[in-house]
C-alpha cells in the first residue's frame, strides 16, 4: 500500500479538483472526504485471479486538516494521482508533505480510526522493533 501525503485546505479540493478524481465516488466521513477512483475499463476482471479492489485505480482521502493521503496498491497509480494533482492545481494550493509504503492496507483504517491527524495514527500504528 502506497501513500502520499500532500497539504492542502480542504475547501480547495472537489471532485473536479484532478482528472483523476473526476471519475470517483466521494464519501464524507466525520473526519474527511474520501475519493474512491475506478479504473476507466474492465480489463483486469479477464485475470485468472480476480480481486474485488483489482477494480480500483486509488483513492484520495481529504481530512478536515488539510492533508490529502493519496493511496493505492500501485507505486504507479499513487504517483500518477499525485502528479495530476500537483499539476492540475495552483502550487500554493497543495505540496507534497511526506511519502509512505505499508505492507498492508491503513487507509482505511485510518479513515474508521477516529484519528484527525493522519501523522498521529501513523505513529499509533508504527511500533519500534527493538521493543521486540
Amino acid at each position: 500500500m502506497i501513500l502520499n501525503e500532500l497539504d492542502i485546505d480542504p475547501a480547495d479540493f472537489t471532485k473536479a479538483s484532478c482528472s483523476y478524481t473526476v471519475r470517483s465516488q466521494e464519501t464524507v466521513y466525520d473526519t474527511g472526504r474520501l475519493f474512491v477512483i475506478f479504473n476507466s475499463d474492465n480489463s483486469h476482471v479477464s485475470n485468472k485471479i480476480y480481486k474485488l479492489h483489482d477494480d480500483v485505480f486509488g483513492s484520495v482521502f481529504v481530512n478536515d486538516l488539510g492533508q490529502l493521503i493519496v493511496s493505492s496498491f500501485s507505486r504507479e497509480n499513487a504517483d500518477a494521482i499525485e502528479k495530476a494533482i500537483l499539476t492540475e492545481m495552483r502550487d500554493d494550493e497543495v505540496f507534497l508533505a511526506a511519502r509512505y509504503s505499508f505492507d498492508m492496507p491503513v487507509l482505511y483504517e485510518y479513515v474508521r480510526s477516529g484519528f484527525e491527524d493522519f501523522e498521529d495514527f501513523v505513529d499509533a500504528i508504527s511500533f519500534d522493533s527493538s521493543d521486540d
